[in-house]
């Protein structure tokens, strides 16, 4: 699991989405997101944030968010397969990673192979 999440609060079009589509599979409810954590049941994560004592264990950082949005991306490919629609490709996710002041935004996409891939940006700090 990740740090932290900012998610999509529910509306009423989310509400009858979810109406439609299937539990998750071996967990027995409903999730639009790959974990049964009960404040993101309803909620579709959509950024991810991992945080780090800065300087420390980025790429354990980078690990944690590849087994995070493989997982994710797992789940969209499942509900888009529920709702006829696997011929759709899941789109990109957004993660952070921060540690301490120094902040990188990863952009995280699954290849046509199934690979998920990311890239990353630095984001600065603002001026104080």
């Amino acid at each position: 699991m990740v740090d932290f999440a900012l998610v999509l609060e529910g509306s009423d079009a989310l509400k009858a989405g979810a109406a439609r589509l299937p539990t998750n599979a071996d967990k027995g409810v409903f999730s639009f997101n790959h974990t049964t954590h009960s404040p993101l049941l309803r909620r579709p994560i959509a950024v991810s944030i991992e945080t780090k004592r800065q300087g420390e264990h980025f790429q354990d950082a980078l690990d944690q968010l590849g087994v995070w949005t493989s997982a994710h991306y797992a789940r969209l490919t499942e509900l888009l397969t529920a709702a006829g629609r696997s011929h759709v490709h899941p789109p990109m996710l957004p993660c952070l990673i921060a540690q301490g002041s120094d902040w990188k935004f990863i952009l995280a996409e699954k290849t046509l192979a199934g690979e998920v891939v990311s890239s990353r940006r630095p984001l600065h700090p603002s001026a104080q």
